[in-house]
């Protein structure tokens, strides 16, 4: 996982692609491999998706149903 940092430029890191992906992520929600294939130009590899969906969830800004289908978080559930 990448922050940026003197070595790693901003774009480089994986906070440059939490947009891309919120933005990739349609309003009903989607497969983790749908939303791979819709962005998979945009970020390097799968280690970097997967690094980028750890960090939007572990911060509450995306969840995964009892189907597995990733879901934008609502701000105001408890």
């Amino acid at each position: 996982m990448n922050f940026p940092s003197k070595a790693v430029s901003y774009n480089e890191s994986v906070l440059s692609k939490f947009s891309i992906i919120l933005r990739a992520l349609p309003p009903a929600g989607t497969s983790a491999i749908d939303l791979f294939r819709a962005v998979s130009e945009k970020v390097s590899d799968i280690s970097e998706f997967i690094s980028v969906l750890d960090c939007l969830y572990a911060l509450g800004k995306i969840h995964i149903n009892e189907e597995g289908v990733l879901l934008h978080a609502c701000t105001n559930q408890k």
